[in-house]
């Protein structure tokens, strides 16, 4: 069977590019940038990772904390010197005057933003296929899906073009397809980083966050990106950085729940059950006073009221900035959703928000027993692309275990656990309480010591 180093090696090759190291490059940091655009060039021929490629050189880039760290961007988040299209005809040449608060943030600390991502069109579906960007392929066999909504950027760094990639997740845009690629994806808490800067990010379900190969990158990035913004009244005050290699205080073990599935209908393929319990009893023998037992828990019964409130708070936003003004020029995909969302009442509104404090309750309790949730990311491995087309099925299986986090504000992350015995990536996840963010990413450092 292969080895997950033996998948990203032979990535690599097919992609005839090489890991990006700033330390080795006896040609000078210039250089390497240049190499790496020319690299991203070629990922988006061959992949169609990215929609536009930055043709300026290093003088916008400030010394920081952060200087060297080179970082795409998914192109539902604004960026003033680059096209910020969501992958539709309707902007297609817009250029904002701003960048999305996150991204000048990490502009301010020294991060050298390169690129824009391809994505579903707006980020609103679950197949990463824009009507500019064409379907985002997997980096590691192109028959297969990168995943949605957020498949660009997860190409981009399992290729190893740029360190980093910055995204949103609105119930699980960067966790199924960094799982599908095998790198880290970690969604913050709702609330941790302004949302401001955008085509109409979920108000209440929208976390940004980033793809990584490493979780301390993975935490620098989330440290320069949080704190409170009075744009965004959603946002929370701000923390000292985070030591992922710092330990937790607390006055009791660690107590991890081991959840198969979150909905009783999308059971995880046998490869994913294997890889990802063998992973999580590896992760609880490796920290120290620890535990971990089975838990049967349903998030299913909440999915509908997911639905409504995702589809009017998305409606809502686009219409506060601007967004659809063209919606004629939008895919017929897209307008269904809009008008699905046009038919919602009132009345269904206020029970699914309702349901939603139902959940929050229910996982609430089950934090009082746990610290933190291990489950499979994604049921399966990354499918073809023609097996997706032929299954209405999809999204829901897709889904299952990744929409409930953003629908209570928890925080989760995804870490690579293994290949499939096809060689495909297989990713494991991680949730944590809501607000917890630090500690999350904590052990999810430390997981993946424990697994490598």
């Amino acid at each position: 069977m292969l080895t997950r180093r033996d998948a990203f090696l032979g990535t690599a090759a097919a992609l005839t590019v090489a890991a990006f190291d700033r330390s080795s490059n006896a040609r000078g940091f210039p250089q390497a940038r240049t190499d790496l655009l020319l690299r991203a060039r070629e990922l988006r021929e061959k992949h169609h990772a990215f929609l536009a490629i930055s043709d300026q050189g290093l003088g916008n880039v400030r010394d920081g904390p952060l200087s060297g760290i080179t970082v795409s961007v998914k192109d539902d988040l604004f960026t003033k010197d680059l096209l910020t299209t969501g992958g539709s005809q309707a902007f297609s040449e817009f250029t904002p005057a701003y960048d999305a608060v996150p991204i000048a943030r990490l502009r301010r600390a020294g991060v050298d933003v390169f690129a824009k991502c391809n994505l579903a069109e707006f980020a609103m579906h679950v197949r990463p296929w824009s009507p500019l960007g064409g379907e985002c392929l997997n980096p590691i066999d192109r028959s297969r899906t990168a995943g949605g909504s957020s498949g660009g950027s997860a190409t981009a760094v399992a290729a190893g073009v740029g360190d980093a990639s910055i995204a949103t997740d609105s119930g699980g845009s960067i966790r199924g397809p960094a799982a599908f690629c095998g790198v880290i994806g970690f969604c913050p808490s709702n609330g941790k980083v302004p949302k401001i800067g955008s085509f109409g990010t979920n108000l209440f379900f929208t976390g940004i966050g980033s793809f990584t190969r490493t979780v301390e990158l993975t935490a620098k990035l989330h440290f320069h990106m949080a704190g409170y913004d009075p744009t965004d009244p959603e946002t929370l005050p701000a923390r000292d950085e985070l030591d992922v290699e710092a330990t937790h205080g607390g006055s009791h073990p660690t107590r991890f729940a081991w959840v198969t599935t979150f909905d009783p209908q999308c059971p995880p393929d046998s490869d994913v059950l294997k890889i990802t319990r063998d992973s999580a009893q590896q992760i609880s023998r490796g920290s120290i006073s620890s535990s971990l037992q089975q838990e049967t828990i349903d998030m299913s019964p909440y999915r509908a009221a997911f639905g409504v409130i995702s589809d009017a708070d998305r409606l809502s936003q686009m219409g506060r900035m601007g967004s659809l003004k063209q919606q004629h020029l939008f895919s017929a995909e897209t307008r269904e959703r809009l008008e699905r969302a046009r038919k919602r009442t009132g009345s269904e509104y206020s029970l699914a928000m309702y349901e939603r404090g139902l959940a929050s309750l229910y996982c609430s309790e089950i934090f009082q027993k746990f610290d933190f949730i291990l489950s499979p990311t994604v049921p399966m491995v990354a499918p073809r692309i023609a097996e997706i087309e032929g299954s209405p099925d999809f999204a829901q299986r897709y889904l299952s275990n990744l929409w409930w986090t953003n629908f209570v504000g928890c925080p989760a992350i995804t870490i690579p656990a293994g290949v499939g015995s096809n060689g495909l990536p297989i990713g494991l996840q991680i949730v944590g309480r809501p607000d917890d963010d630090d500690n999350l990413l904590r052990i999810a450092a430390q997981a993946v010591k424990a697994l490598s």
